[in-house]
C-alpha cells in the first residue's frame, strides 16, 4: 500500500510502542520521509523522524491520568491544522470537495442547483398583462407561494408576485388587477451552477422562501428553502 512517493505521518504519544519498529525500519530501507506527532522528544519515533512534532506536556483528562484523552485531542488539533494548510497550499476548493466527498450532508450542500431544482411544467410563471385572478390560480396549482412574471416576447423573467404581495394588495378589485401593478420588478435569482449552500445563504439573507433559477434571464427552474434544507439534512 505504501509507495515510493508516499510520506508517513505517525501518531504515538509515547513513540516507543513495539509495533512501530517494523514501520520505522521500512521507511529507512525505502528512503521514505517520516513525520511524527508525539509527546516524547527522545522517543524511538521522534529520533527516527525527519520532522517530529512534539506535543506539550499536559496531564491526561482521564481520572487516573492514564488513558489518552488530552494527548489525542492535541493530536487531532495538529492534524486539522496540517489539513487546513495543505488545502490552502493546493488551492483545494468547494468543487474539489464535491468531487472527492459527494455524499453526506456537506456533499449535498455543494450540489448544483440544477441538480435539485423544479423545472418545466412545475414552474409557476405567467405572462405580462395577465390578471391577478389568473396569477392566483397558478400560485395555487404550483404551490410555491409565488408566481414569476415573464415577458412573452423575450421569455425573460421581469417580476415576481409572492403570498406577501397578495396580502399587502388585498382589495375588492384585486382579481381584475394586472400582474404588473402588483409584481416586484427585477426579482432575486440564481444561476444553474450555484450550489445549494449558496442558495440557502441567499434565501436566509433576503428572508425569502423561493427563488427562480435563470439562464440568460429566462426562468429554467425554481427552488424552495424547505426542499434545500431537507436535502442537506438527510
Amino acid at each position: 500500500m505504501i509507495t515510493k512517493n508516499d510520506c508517513l505521518l505517525i501518531l504515538s504519544h509515547s513513540g516507543e510502542t513495539s509495533e512501530l519498529k517494523n514501520i520505522i525500519n521500512y521507511t529507512k530501507k525505502n528512503s521514505l520521509p517520516l513525520i511524527s506527532i508525539t509527546g516524547n522528544k527522545n522517543s524511538m519515533l521522534s529520533l527516527a523522524s525527519e520532522v517530529a512534532i512534539i506535543l506539550p506536556d499536559a496531564k491526561e483528562a482521564c481520572p487516573n491520568s492514564l488513558i489518552p484523552t488530552t494527548s489525542t485531542t492535541m493530536q487531532l488539533v495538529i492534524g486539522d491544522t496540517i489539513a487546513m494548510i495543505l488545502m490552502e497550499l493546493n488551492s483545494f476548493s468547494e468543487k474539489d470537495f464535491k468531487k472527492f466527498h459527494p455524499g453526506g450532508r456537506i456533499g449535498a450542500s455543494l450540489l448544483n442547483i440544477d441538480e435539485v431544482m423544479h423545472t418545466e411544467k412545475s414552474l409557476p410563471i405567467i405572462s405580462l398583462g395577465k390578471s391577478m385572478g389568473e396569477a392566483i390560480i397558478i400560485m395555487n396549482e404550483k404551490r410555491f407561494g409565488c408566481v414569476g412574471i415573464i415577458d412573452e416576447i423575450s421569455g425573460q423573467l421581469i417580476g415576481i408576485i409572492t403570498d406577501g404581495d397578495l396580502r399587502r394588495s388585498m382589495g375588492v378589485n384585486l382579481v381584475d388587477t394586472s400582474v404588473e401593478k402588483i409584481m416586484t420588478k427585477n426579482p432575486i435569482t440564481l444561476i444553474e451552477k450555484d450550489s445549494i449552500k449558496n442558495a440557502i445563504n441567499l434565501l436566509n439573507k433576503e428572508k425569502i422562501t423561493c427563488v427562480f433559477v435563470t439562464k440568460d434571464k429566462k426562468p429554467i427552474g425554481i427552488v424552495h428553502l424547505h426542499d434545500l434544507i431537507k436535502i442537506t439534512s438527510t
